[in-house]
């Protein structure tokens, strides 16, 4: 998931999972040597967080602001390192506030990304799922606490000097399946699919079927809801086939073949006519791959 824009002379990109920034720099047709224009602060904020022109012209004073006041601390020969990091520190957090009162709630979770990533921080995980998922500001209050209490736990797996490795590895997936339970009551359909498919890519597994199918054919949320047991349903079906040792290889092939054709009739009535064109499509395509 990466957030990216080509502004003035400068392409920036902030990832949203690693919480990684890079930039660079376009050649200057005006004089080779010259050093690369850096963007005007709020030219980058506009294209990281997509600002709105009333948001631009509301937050571009309050970075001048800002930037003054700064300047002011770094050039105080009154203060000594130690106050000049706690007089910083307290000019970014006061008007952090007040640029994050002009933005919508997965604006000011892309901006904490942002700042955190120019800092050399990895995003908090909270603000990870609002931009992936766009969470509600309900649905974060209610995620928040449960991502806190996740990471307490996993800690204090990690630091148990009692258990070997395959322990700590089983109680971390005893871990995240437990919260995973909780999370995911919390989300749309739509949402849960879209986390699932984070999670896999994150472990690097390849996405679930009913991600695959969401992605490329854009169900909707209750086609989600209607397709997604069915994919279940014969995924166990297929399953039993394959570990009926009563069927020699014949016998369940054929009976493959029909779970797979009495499914896709299932999961074809619960798309459009332009989905089940697209859905056709990628069965030919998956396939011709296999081939």
């Amino acid at each position: 998931m990466k957030l990216s824009r080509l502004v003035v002379a400068a392409t920036i990109t902030l990832s949203a999972v690693t919480g990684t920034v890079s930039v660079s720099y376009a050649a200057d047709s005006t004089a080779a040597a010259k050093a690369p224009v850096t963007p005007a602060r709020i030219d980058v904020l506009t294209a990281e967080l997509g600002l709105s022109a009333e948001q631009s012209t509301a937050i571009k004073p309050l970075l001048k602001a800002r930037s003054d006041e700064l300047k002011s601390i770094r050039t105080n020969m009154a203060l000594d390192e130690a106050g000049k990091k706690s007089a910083t520190s307290a000019v970014m957090a006061s008007y952090g506030e007040r640029i994050r009162a002009e933005l919508t709630y997965v604006q000011a979770a892309k901006y904490s990304m942002f700042i955190r990533a120019e800092n050399g921080l990895s995003p908090k995980r909270i603000n990870v799922l609002i931009v992936a998922l766009s969470l509600t500001p309900e649905q974060g209050a209610q995620i928040g606490p449960l991502l806190t209490a996740r990471k307490a736990e996993r800690q204090a797996v990690r630091a148990d000097m009692n258990l070997d490795a395959d322990a700590k590895k089983a109680s971390d997936a005893a871990i995240m399946k437990k919260y995973g339970a909780l999370i995911r009551p919390l989300l749309t359909p739509a949402q849960d699919v879209k986390y699932t498919a984070l999670i896999r890519s994150e472990v690097g597994l390849k996405p679930a079927r009913i991600d695959v199918l969401a992605e490329a054919l854009g169900l909707s949320e209750n086609q989600i809801v209607e397709i997604a047991p069915l994919l279940k349903a014969r995924g166990a079906a297929l399953l039993a086939v394959t570990r009926d040792a009563s069927m020699d290889d014949v016998a369940k092939k054929a009976a493959k073949s029909t779970i797979m054709k009495d499914y896709g009739a299932k999961i074809r009535a619960q798309m459009t006519a332009d989905q089940r064109a697209g859905y056709r499509a990628l069965i030919k395509a998956e396939a011709l791959a296999r081939a």
